[in-house]
């Protein structure tokens, strides 16, 4: 039996499903965050003129001059790549592969395409927070607020030169305070709690069974999914480890015993893995 027909078999007999997702899936999607390429020039290119960001991933983390720079650069990025998003072929082998089965997703993707493929939020752990989402820029509490009706009333209103209505720039209901997305940028990020505790009662509930860590486009280096996943996988004697990555698969001599590693990419190797079901 060959590696994708053992890493499908062990899919096929897990009772859960523990998935890892990195920039390397949405890179696969389409939504590359650290490349300066056409795409982005063409979107992008004025702040990229103005500002000197070189990616999306800086425009994300960028200290912007004011909130109207701030929300003019979101706005534009949320309305791209959130809602004009259509689940990719690649998202949707997915859900054919793990959406039927007990499952939770580990993510420090923040585009919110595993809940607009239909994934449910109870079943998410998006450990570096999210786009739909905004929080007072000082954290002076910890609820928050939703970001697509915002966006969505600001580009309506906004001029033709792009400029935003001031008035409707957001503000913390509570201090005043200007939000920011709910992204992990600075020590004011209030943690995802909610996922987090919903991934420990996920490892809390399937320990000790047939689990699955299924690791998708997590670079060797990442160390924020792939270091717990991995730790995770060596303390659970029945687990089953599968990597799927291009070029940048990694796999301690601990796991060698319990780990599939498939080296490709990651449209190919889900489409395959959907078909060997």
């Amino acid at each position: 039996m060959d590696k994708l027909q053992r890493a499908a078999q062990a899919i096929k007999n897990a009772d859960g499903v523990l998935v890892g997702i990195s920039s390397g899936f949405a890179e696969a999607e389409g939504l590359h965050l650290y490349a300066a390429d056409k795409e982005f020039q063409h979107h992008f290119g004025d702040f990229q003129k103005k500002y000197g960001i070189g990616n999306l991933s800086q425009g994300m983390n960028y200290p912007w001059p004011n909130e109207q720079a701030k929300w003019q650069f979101w706005c534009r990025l949320i309305d791209l790549y959130y809602n004009q998003y259509s689940p990719s072929t690649l998202m949707k082998d997915l859900k054919d592969l793990v959406g039927y089965q007990d499952h939770f997703i580990m993510t420090t993707n923040g585009d919110g395409h595993m809940e607009k493929a239909g994934f449910f939020p109870k079943n998410l752990d998006e450990i570096e927070g999210n786009w739909l989402t905004m929080q007072c820029s000082r954290a002076c509490h910890e609820e928050l607020y939703p970001t697509p009706p915002l966006v969505d009333k600001l580009l309506a209103a906004s001029s033709p030169d792009g400029t935003l209505p001031q008035e409707l720039l957001p503000r913390c209901p509570r201090c005043g305070a200007p939000m920011q997305v709910h992204m992990n940028r600075d020590e004011y990020f209030i943690p995802n709690t909610s996922g987090s505790l919903g991934l420990s009662r996920f490892i809390h509930n399937f320990s000790g069974t047939r689990l699955v860590i299924l690791e998708l486009g997590i670079g060797w280096q990442d160390q924020l999914l792939k270091g717990p996943l991995m730790q995770l996988a060596q303390n659970e004697d029945k687990a089953v480890y599968i990597a799927i990555n291009q070029g940048e698969i990694f796999l301690p001599p601990a796991l060698a015993d319990k780990s599939i590693g498939l080296d490709g990419a990651l449209g190919d190797i889900l489409s395959q893995l959907c078909f060997a079901l």
